[in-house]
């Protein structure tokens, strides 16, 4: 491990000391009880058969843990603290020791307040638990380095104001800090660069003089009915998904955050086995004076159906499902590799003690030669551990920006044990 990597691991690890004392010391004033809700430990390999560039691995292997604490507080307050920690084997830049979510909650009548770090998704659809779309996950930063797939969010620090009405919900959030995306290492495999290039995450440029402590915010009203649910959403802040511009020293490449207003709004439907569902946003990027060229205002939507084949009680589910994902800003080096695809698939549920879940779907590209193929299955083997298996496979032609990782086809296996 590096002097700079041990630094920074330090200094997350110090970081996570004083928000758990921030969380402790009130709670120890109070003399509030605390129980645990749940805690696990997981061991989990990342392994890529085929060979890549000399400097790259073949895999990782790591180990990882969490658990939620719970307690309530006097005057209608409670605290959810989520600690987590990883340690991996081979690569450096999935260390983490974190908070999931560390979040201090007021609970009176229809009012709700919310202060601290919270994982909010506002998403629909299915795509984005397979892709690091944001289309309307614009809250939580992405952990791109500890998940490739982009499923582990980093807990954002806010705070919010909820009005619940009867079928209404009407939310309010300020963003005083925003999370930076982790990023893969040089020696990692979905390294888009194939271990030519570093990615500089600590050294990141943002296009307003704050940098990440602008304060931002969001707002969103949801309705909902018996067969549909419908949400219109604003976001003020910096895009999530960063740019990418030359670093300091050859070789290496900055992270670029410029700012947007996502405007938008989720719908989710039923119609007898059918489920509809999508997700639009049109964002505005703001203007600034950095020197690097930045998106025009764009437009990003995810939409499609699903249809569950009626079975007899207790017995699996099967659900076939499409969705079309599209983004204007295209798939050039200010844009997206998916910028126009479809995502086909189909769900198996067990829905026995055992809880086995198999999703298989493809991603092809409507604008080139190109594909991703993606398998998930999750099944329970004894009342204290699941396994956990993720195969994805890329198939692009030369001219698609996943030509890089065509090598790579990925085999991720965990196991997780749940304590008592």
């Amino acid at each position: 491990m590096s002097k700079d990597t041990r630094l920074r691991f330090q200094t997350r690890r110090l970081g996570a000391a004083g928000l758990v004392l921030t969380a402790a010391l009130p709670c120890y004033a109070w003399g509030a009880d605390i129980s645990v809700t749940s805690a696990y430990l997981s061991p989990e390999v990342y392994w890529y058969p085929q060979n890549g560039a000399s400097i790259q691995d073949h895999g990782n292997a790591a180990l990882a843990g969490s658990a939620e604490l719970f307690t309530y507080l006097p005057r209608n307050w409670s605290l959810k603290a989520t600690p987590y920690g990883r340690v991996d084997f081979v690569d450096d830049n999935r260390h983490r020791v974190d908070f999931k979510e560390l979040d201090f909650e007021y609970f009176h009548n229809s009012h709700i307040v919310n202060i601290g770090l919270r994982h909010v998704s506002w998403s629909t659809v299915e795509a984005v638990n397979v892709l690091p779309l944001q289309v309307a996950d614009v809250i939580n930063q992405r952990d791109i380095a500890g998940d490739p797939a982009g499923q582990d969010k980093l807990g954002a620090p806010s705070m919010r104001y909820a009005y619940q009405a009867e079928s209404m919900q009407y939310e309010v959030y300020a963003l005083p800090w925003f999370r930076e995306r982790t990023l893969p290492s040089r020696e990692a495999r979905e390294n888009p660069t194939r271990g030519q290039l570093e990615f500089d995450e600590d050294d990141a440029l943002f296009t307003d003089d704050r940098d990440n402590h602008r304060l931002g915010y969001a707002l969103r009203v949801e309705k909902v009915t018996g067969e549909v649910n419908l949400a219109a959403f604003h976001y003020d802040g910096y895009r999530q998904d960063p740019l990418f511009v030359p670093g300091a020293e050859p070789g290496h490449l900055r992270p670029l955050y410029y700012k947007v207003r996502t405007t938008g709004f989720t719908v989710q439907g039923t119609a007898g086995s059918w489920l509809y569902k999508g997700e639009f946003a049109y964002n505005n990027t703001e203007e600034s004076n950095s020197r690097y060229a930045l998106p025009t205002d764009f437009f990003a939507a995810v939409t499609g159906a699903e249809y569950t084949f009626i079975r007899p009680e207790e017995q699996a589910d099967l659900s076939v499902f499409a969705e079309y994902i599209y983004d204007s800003r295209g798939d050039g080096a200010l844009g997206t590799p998916f910028d126009q695809d479809l995502f086909v698939g189909v769900r198996w549920a067990s829905n026995d003690y055992n809880d086995s879940t198999l999703i298989v779907g493809a991603i092809a590209d409507l604008n080139h030669s190109a594909a991703v193929y993606h398998l998930n299955f999750k099944r329970r083997l004894t009342p204290n551990i699941a396994m956990k298996l993720t195969l994805r496979g890329y198939d692009p032609d030369d001219s698609d920006p996943l030509y890089p990782l065509r090598d790579d086809p990925l085999i991720n296996a965990s196991f997780t044990y749940y304590f008592d």
